[in-house]
C-alpha cells in the first residue's frame, strides 16, 4: 500500500509546512519527518473491505432488531458490521474445496467411454484423478450458479445464509460451495475468461 502512504504524505506535508511557518517551535520536527510518520501510521486496508468498529457510527443497513448488518455497498466494497466475525467476507476468500467434490464433478462429467469435454468449447480434457488439476481443468460453475452470486447472498445475509432456524451461515456457505451439482469441468482458458457465464 505504498501508494496510499505517498498520497497521505503528499497531503500532510503542505499542512505541516503551513503550521510550522505560522507557529514554529524550538526543536520541532521538519514537515518531511511529520508527513513520513503519518504515512507510516496510515491504516493498511483492503480497498474491497471496510471493517467498522463502532455500532454507534454505523450508517449502513440494520437488521430487524436494529443491529448493524454487513453488506456490499454500491461500489462493491464490503462494509463489515461491528462484531461480524464470519469467514469469507473478503472478496476472493473462499472455503476449501473438498477432494470428494472434485472427484464427484469429474466422475459425473465422464461420458460412456470415460472421456470429459469442456461443455463450453467442446474440447477434450485429459486428466488423471489424483494428480494436480492446476492448468489442466477448473471447477467451473454451471450456468446460474456463479460464485459471485452466492458470495453476495452470504455477505448480505440473504437466504439461505441468513441463519434462519439456527443454522450457521458459514457452514451453509461451505456446504453449498462444495456441492458437486453446481460445478462442471472447464478448461482454464474458458473458465477464467468468464465468456460463458450467465448474466
Amino acid at each position: 500500500m505504498a501508494s496510499s502512504g505517498k498520497a497521505l504524505k503528499g497531503f500532510v506535508k503542505p499542512l505541516v509546512d503551513d503550521l510550522l511557518r505560522v507557529a514554529p517551535k524550538a526543536g520541532a520536527r521538519s514537515a518531511d519527518d511529520v508527513a513520513e510518520g503519518a504515512a507510516r501510521r496510515a491504516p493498511r486496508t483492503n480497498p474491497r473491505i471496510n471493517r467498522h468498529r463502532s455500532a454507534d457510527r454505523w450508517n449502513g443497513p440494520r437488521d430487524a432488531s436494529g443491529n448493524p448488518r454487513t453488506h456490499v455497498d454500491d461500489d462493491g466494497v464490503v462494509q463489515v458490521a461491528p462484531g461480524d466475525t464470519r469467514p469469507y467476507l473478503r472478496p476472493g476468500s473462499r472455503p476449501s474445496m473438498r477432494d470428494s467434490t472434485v472427484r464427484q464433478v469429474w466422475d459425473d462429467a465422464q461420458d460412456s467411454q470415460g472421456r470429459v469435454f469442456d461443455p463450453n468449447t467442446g474440447e477434450r480434457i485429459d486428466w488423471t484423478p489424483g494428480t494436480s488439476r492446476r492448468d489442466v481443468w477448473d471447477m467451473g460453475h454451471t450456468p446460474g450458479n456463479e460464485y459471485r452470486n452466492s458470495w453476495d447472498d452470504y455477505v448480505n445475509g440473504r437466504p439461505p445464509y441468513d441463519g434462519a432456524n439456527g443454522t450457521d451461515p458459514a457452514k451453509v456457505f461451505r456446504d453449498h460451495y462444495n456441492d458437486p451439482e453446481i460445478y462442471q469441468p472447464e478448461l482454464p482458458s474458458a473458465n477464467r475468461s468468464r465468456r460463458y457465464e450467465a448474466d
